[in-house]
Order: C-alpha cells, then sequence, then structure tokens
C-alpha cells in the first residue's frame, strides 16, 4: 500500500509540472502566493511530492514521518479543493493531476479520501524492510527531489520579455472585430480607453492559462480594465468557461473565423495593451506583471 501511495504522489507531481503554470496561478488564487514567488512555491510543492513518494515506497519511517507529512499535504490539496467546491461549484478541473487527467473538484475529493484510506493502511500494516546505507539513500534522493522541479520546468524558460520602448504600435481593426456582432456596450468597446484585450480561442490550452491569470488580476481588482476576444465556438465555449471560471470577464464572441484569424495572425493567446484602437504593447499571458501594467493605465495619453 505504501508503494501505490507513494506511485500516486509521485505522479500527481510529475502532471502538475505539464505544465506547471496552472499550479502556479492556483496558488496565486487562493492566495497562497505572490505572482513573483508562486514559480517556486509550485516547484517546490512538487518537488515534496516527488519525495514524498520516493519515501513512501522505500518505506522510510513510515509512521514517524513519511506518513504522518504525506496526510498533511493531503490535507491541504483538500482544503484547496473544497475551496474550489464553495467558489466555483463542481466546475471544470481541480489540477489534481494538472491537465494530463482532469477530475472534478467532487472527483478530486474522492481521490483524497481513497488515499487517505491507503496511507492508513499502510500506517498499520505496512512492513518495514532495511537495506545499507537506508539513511544516506534517503537523504540523497530527498534533495535530488526537491531540486528535480527546478531542473525539469526553469522558471521563467523560455519567456523571453520585449522592452516596450521598441514595440512598434498598431492600429486594431474594429471594422473586422465587430463584423458580425449584433451589438455592443460599454463593457466591450475596446476604443473606450485603455484595456487588456485578450484574444483567445477557446480550443487553446495557453488560452486557459492566460484567462486563469487574467481572472485572478480581475478579482483582485474588480475595476482592471480586462476585455476578452473569444472565437464564438458554440461547442467548446462552454468547456473553457467551465475551465476557466471567467465568464463573469466582459467579452466580445466573434463569429467571423475568418477576421478572428487575421486580428490575432493565427496566434493564440495574444494579450494586447489596448489604448482606444492602438495597440501599444503586447505581452504573452506568462510575463504578464500586475505593476508594469498599473504604471500604463497611469501614464498620460
Amino acid at each position: 500500500m505504501a508503494v501505490l501511495a507513494g506511485g500516486i504522489f509521485i505522479f500527481s507531481g510529475a502532471t502538475k509540472l505539464m505544465p506547471v503554470e496552472a499550479f502556479e496561478i492556483s496558488l496565486v488564487d487562493i492566495g497562497f502566493s505572490s505572482f513573483a514567488l508562486a514559480p517556486y512555491m509550485a516547484r517546490l510543492i512538487i518537488g515534496l511530492e516527488f519525495t514524498l513518494g520516493f519515501l513512501l515506497i522505500f518505506h522510510f519511517r513510515l509512521r514517524k514521518v513519511t506518513i504522518p507529512l504525506a496526510a498533511g499535504l493531503l490535507v491541504i490539496f483538500t482544503i484547496y479543493i473544497l475551496y474550489l467546491l464553495k467558489t466555483y461549484g463542481n466546475r471544470g478541473s481541480c489540477g489534481c493531476f494538472g491537465t494530463v487527467v482532469e477530475i472534478t473538484p467532487l472527483e478530486g475529493l474522492v481521490k483524497n479520501f481513497a488515499l487517505f484510506a491507503i496511507l492508513g493502511v499502510a500506517y498499520f500494516w505496512a512492513s518495514p524492510f532495511e537495506f545499507p546505507y537506508k539513511w544516506l539513500a534517503a537523504i540523497f534522493g530527498a534533495v535530488i527531489l526537491l531540486v528535480l522541479p527546478f531542473l525539469i520546468n526553469q522558471v521563467g524558460f523560455p519567456f523571453q520579455k520585449q522592452p516596450m520602448s521598441g514595440f512598434k504600435h498598431f492600429a486594431i481593426d474594429t471594422a473586422v472585430l465587430y463584423k458580425d456582432i449584433p451589438h455592443t456596450n460599454s463593457f466591450t468597446d475596446i476604443t473606450a480607453g485603455k484595456h487588456i484585450v485578450a484574444f483567445m480561442s477557446p480550443t487553446c490550452p495557453h488560452c486557459r492559462l492566460a484567462a486563469k491569470k487574467l481572472l485572478v488580476y480581475k478579482k483582485q481588482e474588480p475595476g482592471f480594465p480586462l476585455i476578452f476576444v473569444l472565437f464564438n465556438s458554440k461547442k467548446n465555449l462552454p468547456v473553457f468557461f467551465d475551465d476557466t471560471k471567467s465568464d463573469s470577464i466582459p467579452h466580445i464572441l466573434m463569429n467571423n473565423r475568418e477576421g478572428f484569424l487575421q486580428l490575432t495572425q493565427g496566434v493564440f493567446p495574444r494579450l494586447f495593451w489596448v489604448n482606444r484602437d492602438t495597440v501599444e504593447y503586447e505581452t504573452n499571458y506568462y510575463e504578464l506583471d500586475r505593476s508594469e501594467i498599473d504604471k500604463w493605465l497611469r501614464a498620460k495619453n
């Protein structure tokens, strides 16, 4: 049973690395970390999952050290799932296995209770085994596994930010943007002041990460000027909103597929810093920095 529990912990950590940004955003969303620290906290927690999995498999001090630590981490994960259920309901994925195996919060809760049971069986009935230099192997393995997530998925790689001063401004063709849209209003008019305008495809996994991060910004500051522009895929939009929980964000649904591809050049997501109809800067979702956005918003036109 200890080996089974250890395998689950290792699998859980490995799937959270693919991609790790989803886990980072979750840590910020629940208030456990800032965006600056989240890349490090996420990898540290994943490294802890790897380490606990390794120690469970090798039956290292199960009753006194490993199982209590594993149960403690599982309690933290369970509290997070309860937060998801209270805040969003049983929508989208709980992130227990990253984006590799998507399960709902309720399914994640059942998984955690089953893992608690497995740990309980291991606590009372697991047979310890010894081998030479067990302590040395445990310490050496723990150190390697704690560091491993930082080596597999390096912080900030492969993102490189373009200087704002060297960015060439260009205008968004609003005639194309609003073509075939019955009406618009002040919440979806990108020409009214400054906005972060996110062009996203509902089927794009990176767009979902961008939507989750931007939703956190919006929750932290309700006045954050944010607009989503989404291709109006009736089949995929409900899945997109269930996963990202971002249906409360003001958005424009484009029915014109050719126009959507024209405005994005087929690249998703595109996060434009728009002043009236002019794009003054563009960043990807990972390097989007709230302090830089605030500085840009306060700057005179």
